[in-house]
């Protein structure tokens, strides 16, 4: 882990993150059934969710040690990509917003039909 991890607060994934547990997920489902699984992982993990925009396709979910702003990229009508930017709410956050967004997509892994991380080159 860098030490910049080992302080920071704020992670996020994407497509070329150069941490692999940072890569965007990508899975094979509608938009509105991803929407749901985002939502009842959210619940499944004590999040809170604050809103749910439809037209921006992004969740705002608050929880005791975090919050999660969830976007939902459609890809095509059966393709969507999901990318988190997690905020910890530690003194010493010691990388654990990571181990966040693993078991945030752990979870939405088994609820959805996954395809692959990162871009398609990376994948």
């Amino acid at each position: 882990m860098a030490i910049k991890n080992f302080f920071s607060n704020d992670f996020g994934t994407s497509d070329f993150a150069k941490n692999e547990r940072l890569l965007t997920r990508y899975y094979r489902n509608d938009y509105k059934s991803t929407k749901n699984a985002v939502m009842n992982v959210a619940k499944k993990l004590g999040y809170e969710v604050v809103d749910a925009n439809d037209q921006f396709k992004e969740l705002l979910l608050s929880g005791m040690t975090s919050d999660i702003t969830v976007s939902i990229i459609s890809v095509s009508y059966y393709e969507q990509a999901i990318d988190l930017h997690i905020i910890t709410h530690y003194l010493l956050s010691m990388g654990r917003g990571i181990g966040h967004i693993e078991d945030f997509y752990a979870e939405l892994d088994r609820n959805l039909n996954f395809i692959h991380k990162g871009a398609r080159n990376n994948g």
